[in-house]
């Protein structure tokens, strides 16, 4: 289970960035498995200091680097070592991007292509292989961001995308937060730094790989991998390399971190539920879709229109209240259990998923318990502070 720091890393940005508590969610995940996370989201809105802030608590050397397409590659691998020069040889002097333990690469769309190339490699098998030097260098990070105003659409771009398999919307905060934005704009908090000690993480990385390896998580998954690659056919970008060596790991940390175990049935199928909107974005679904009956790769999806975008509204309100109790929040249950009666009928239509009624029911009564502990462990704070 995620300890103190974690929960407390957590809270700080919840408070901070009112509003952003599923990019936040997606940032600290992003410890766990270690995969690229993208996010997309128009100027000021507070990507770079989700990252920024994020690196402080865990005391990370963070290399952060603004890309255009202009840019060199002596601007973000460092420059070349003169004496080498004089003697005819090309060597380079690196950059801290080569040491940092966290890498924020803001408009990463805007590299040139040479750039493009070599940043593919650190994204995919954190090594550089430098296109002047011809070095192979191998990248510490042990978590790397990226950070755009837009999705790509030309192909070389939509295929540097990919290795970004979350890409997270980061928008403008909605009115409900004005208030709450409004009073932390006007103070100057910096976040505490140190918060999440390093042996937390690779504990629950150790735990999401220990959930990987469980036979519940391997049946449940194989399922899900059926519904997401049925997506294709609307629009969802989902490569086999995100479906089987990427997505598997980023659905067991978040078990790990919100403490849905594998052995809970449906957790599994839940969680990866919640990280739909990081994975297949915006699917443009018909008004209705059905799947010839042997069609067993898509027949997860057999569900009119209206009630797919219930399910994904449904997704929004399980994560906002999942995001609440991580941050220690209070919370009012009454909502999650409304929305489990809206799409209850929905769930229980499909063969494939009509176990996570009592799932979610589960998933209420827990999150209600960890909402009371929270409470008791505040209160008792606020005692030995007065």
């Amino acid at each position: 289970m995620p300890t103190g720091g974690v929960r407390l890393a957590y809270r700080w940005l919840f408070r901070r960035l009112p509003g952003q508590y599923e990019a936040g969610l997606a940032v600290l995940t992003g410890l766990i498995h270690g995969e690229p996370v993208l996010l997309i989201g128009p100027p000021g809105t507070g990507k770079t200091l989700l990252v920024t802030s994020l690196a402080r608590m865990v005391s990370a050397k963070a290399y952060i680097a603004q890309l255009h397409r202009y840019m060199t590659d002596v601007e973000i691998f460092g420059p070349y070592n003169i004496r080498a020069l004089q003697d005819g040889r090309l060597v380079r002097n690196w950059s801290p991007i080569i040491t940092a333990d966290i890498i924020y690469l803001d408009e990463v769309f805007n590299a040139p292509p040479f750039l493009l190339n070599a940043l593919n490699s650190m994204l995919n098998e954190r090594v550089i292989f430098d296109p002047f030097t011809g070095e192979v260098m191998p990248v510490r990070a042990f978590a790397i961001y990226g950070a755009s105003n837009y999705i790509p659409q030309s192909q070389e771009l939509i295929a540097f995308a990919d290795r970004f398999p979350i890409k997270v919307s980061v928008d403008y905060v909605s009115p409900e937060f004005y208030e709450d934005a409004y009073n932390v704009s006007n103070d100057s908090q910096e976040p505490p730094s140190g918060l999440i000690a390093r042996e937390e993480i690779d504990e629950l990385r150790q735990l999401a790989r220990e959930y990987m390896a469980s036979e519940e998580f391997r049946s449940e998954y194989l399922t899900i991998a059926k519904g997401l690659s049925g997506l294709r056919e609307f629009g969802a970008r989902v490569s086999d390399r995100t479906l089987f060596a990427k997505l598997p790991r980023v659905i067991a940390s978040l078990m790990a971190l919100l403490e849905c175990p594998p052995s809970q049935r449906g957790c599994t199928t839940y969680t990866a539920f919640l990280t739909m909107p990081w994975v297949i974005g915006n699917v443009q679904m018909p008004e209705e879709y059905r799947a010839s009956p042997e069609d067993s790769a898509r027949e997860s999806l057999r569900m009119a229109r209206n009630d797919f975008l219930a399910l994904v509204s449904a997704i929004r309100t399980f994560m906002r209240y999942e995001a609440k109790v991580l941050a220690m929040e209070a919370i009012d249950l009454a909502g999650f259990e409304n929305t489990i009666n809206d799409i209850e009928e929905v769930l229980r239509y499909q063969r494939w998923y009509s176990f996570l009624v009592d799932t979610l029911e589960w998933r209420m009564s827990w999150l209600s318990k960890r909402a009371e502990e929270n409470s008791a462990k505040l209160a008792r704070v606020q005692e030995l502070v007065a």
